[in-house]
């Protein structure tokens, strides 16, 4: 069982699974082509990349450094959408186009020190990708920028994001028609489905593996929702802003290919309440290739994709008291053990003495904030 009862519990067992995690041997990238040759004239791999979280301000944090610190050189893909130049989703989704199409998509390399940056934050979603990485590219020269948040306001973000972009889809709407299109109903009946997947899987750096939101664990599985009188068949879809937010796990998951030492982790509101201190936290990953960047004290994290929800006439919103008693619970219930996971990982590899504690903002005894 990967759920348990007692904070000291769970601070000893994380220690322990942390340490068995990086005592896995990683094994060597692909042999030939055009990402691991890395020759001059031949095409640019990415070997940076920004993997994630949706929602948790990975945009921003890709226009800071490829516009905003344009002297640091990042290279980004070319010929995706302009509005949409950011995520290249070859790990996830386009892999069957073949590496030889990746390398070409970042420009040609003109030295040996060039460096480009693969910024799609779906590759924590999708459990397969950082195998791909591994089997593809040189892993001891691949870091990875991670940025996290609160995950009950990532879920709902990412809920209201669905609302403002997704619901169009036929397939998003069918996952979340049965559930009257409620934030609420969804916590209600599938948050309990996912806890069971991660209660049942064995060891805790499983737990992506099984019950990431398109696992086959989702496949064949259905709830009646006795508020609508409507059957839910698509709870795969559906668990994405609960899944998606159990950072613990899922960088667990990623460790198993990748050194703790090659990530390097941000969290959104230590941004917005310290970005130059923050900030400082992704420097290991850009110095690894000559890369400094420069703060200024008037800076802080550029305001980008913030999706207005225009015809968003179905979208259920809360009055403050209401969604603290949301998120209490899921912190409580849901979230306990990832949020151990994710703060002793701060702790052990990256020297954080006092990580954020985000359940602290959801205790119902202190006044609501407006």
């Amino acid at each position: 069982m990967v759920r348990h009862k007692t904070r000291l519990f769970l601070l000893v067992i994380t220690a322990a699974v942390l340490r068995a995690v990086v005592e896995v041997p990683f094994a060597s990238g692909a042999s030939d082509n055009a990402c691991t040759r890395r020759a001059v004239g031949e095409g640019l791999c990415p070997e940076l990349f920004l993997i994630g979280f949706q929602k948790a301000g990975s945009t921003a944090l890709w226009f800071y450094l490829t516009y905003e610190k344009g002297h640091l050189g990042l290279k980004y893909a070319q010929g995706l959408p302009a509005d949409d130049n950011k995520e290249i989703h070859f790990f996830d989704s386009k892999y069957s186009s073949g590496i030889e199409w990746y390398a070409s998509m970042y420009g040609v390399r003109n030295a040996t020190d060039e460096i480009s940056m693969d910024a799609t934050p779906d590759y924590t979603r999708i459990p397969q990708v950082p195998a791909r990485i591994q089997k593809e590219l040189i892993p001891d020269r691949c870091r990875f920028i991670v940025s996290i948040r609160d995950p009950v306001t990532r879920a709902y973000s990412w809920y209201k994001h669905i609302h403002a972009v997704f619901l169009q889809q036929e397939d998003y709407d069918a996952a979340l028609q049965p559930f009257g299109y409620k934030f609420s109903l969804m916590v209600k009946y599938i948050v309990p489905l996912v806890l069971r997947c991660v209660e049942s899987s064995e060891n805790a750096n499983d737990v992506h593996g099984n019950c990431a939101y398109q696992s086959p664990y989702f496949h064949g599985l259905h709830v009646e929702i006795e508020e609508t009188g409507l059957k839910s068949k698509l709870l795969g879809l559906a668990s994405s802003p609960f899944s998606d937010s159990l950072y613990g796990y899922i960088l667990l998951h990623w460790f198993k290919y990748f050194n703790p030492q090659q990530f390097c982790v941000v969290v959104y509101e230590d941004l917005l309440d310290n970005f130059e201190g923050e900030v400082a936290f992704l420097k290991p990953c850009l110095s690894f290739y000559g890369k400094e960047v420069s703060i200024w004290p008037s800076e802080q994290l550029p305001k980008l994709n913030e999706q207005p929800c225009q015809s968003c006439d179905k979208l259920e919103t809360f009055e403050p008291g209401n969604f603290k008693e949301i998120g209490a619970d899921l912190h409580k219930n849901f979230f306990l053990t990832s949020n151990e996971l994710i703060r002793s990982s701060l702790m052990i590899f990256y020297g954080r003495a006092q990580p954020r504690r985000w359940e602290d903002a959801y205790d119902l005894a202190s006044p609501v904030s407006e």
